[in-house]
C-alpha cells in the first residue's frame, strides 16, 4: 500500500493532475478599501477607492441604467476577501459581458431568445412515469399559460424529445417583443435562457 501511494504522489503532475494545477489561476489581490456606487452621465456606476470600475477585457467604464444593479454589483466588490474572486461576482461577471459584448451583438441576443423559446425544455413533456408527468405538469404549466395571456400566443407542447415546431405567428410576437430591450437585459436573458434551457 505504501509502495502504491508513493507511486502516486511520483506522478500526481501527469495526466488530470497536470491539468488540475495548470487550471489553478493565481487570484489577483484585494486593491481597495471603500466601495460605493455613484452617478455619472447615462447611469450609475461602481466606485472603488473614488475611483469608477471598468471592464476587465475592454477597460470600457462599467456604467448601468439602475442604481439597484450598481448597488448589487458593489455588495460583490465589498465581499471580496484578501483575493478578488470573479466566481463570487455573478452580477459583476454578467455586467461586464455586457458592455464588452457591444451594442452590435443586440440582434444576435435577441435571435438567440427567440431560438431558445421555439425549442424551451417546458415544451417537452415525458409520457411515464405518472409522478414526472404531473410534477412537469405542476411546474410549468402555469408558467406557459402565464406567458400565453401576457404575450397573446400560444404553444405546442409535446411528449418525448422530438422537434415540435412552435407557431410562426407566437415566435414573431415574442421577437417583436424584445425590440425594445437593451443590450443588459438581452444580455441577461440570453444567460438566464442558455443555464436553463427555458
Amino acid at each position: 500500500m505504501r509502495d502504491q501511494l508513493e507511486d502516486a504522489h511520483q506522478h500526481r503532475d501527469d495526466g488530470y493532475g497536470r491539468a488540475q494545477h495548470l487550471n489553478k489561476v493565481e487570484l489577483p489581490k484585494r486593491f481597495y478599501k471603500d466601495v460605493g456606487v455613484a452617478s455619472v452621465d447615462g447611469g450609475f456606476v461602481v466606485t472603488l477607492d473614488g475611483r469608477q470600475v471598468r471592464t476587465p477585457g475592454k477597460k470600457f467604464p462599467a456604467v448601468v441604467p439602475a442604481a439597484s444593479i450598481a448597488t448589487a454589483m458593489a455588495a460583490e466588490w465589498a465581499g471580496q476577501g484578501e483575493f478578488i474572486n470573479p466566481a463570487t461576482m455573478p452580477m459583476v461577471r454578467l455586467i461586464n459581458s455586457g458592455i464588452e459584448s457591444g451594442g452590435a451583438m443586440v440582434p444576435a441576443f435577441r435571435e438567440e431568445v427567440v431560438k431558445f423559446a421555439a425549442g424551451d425544455l417546458m415544451l417537452y413533456r415525458a409520457e411515464s412515469p405518472q409522478e414526472l408527468v404531473c410534477e412537469q405538469e405542476l411546474a410549468w404549466d402555469k408558467a406557459l399559460v402565464s406567458i400565453a395571456r401576457h404575450f397573446g400566443v400560444s404553444f405546442r407542447p409535446t411528449v418525448g424529445v422530438i422537434h415540435q415546431d412552435q407557431p410562426r405567428a407566437t415566435l414573431d410576437r415574442l421577437a417583436d417583443s424584445l425590440q425594445g430591450e437593451n443590450l443588459l437585459t438581452l444580455t441577461a436573458l440570453v444567460s438566464i435562457t442558455g443555464l436553463t434551457g427555458s
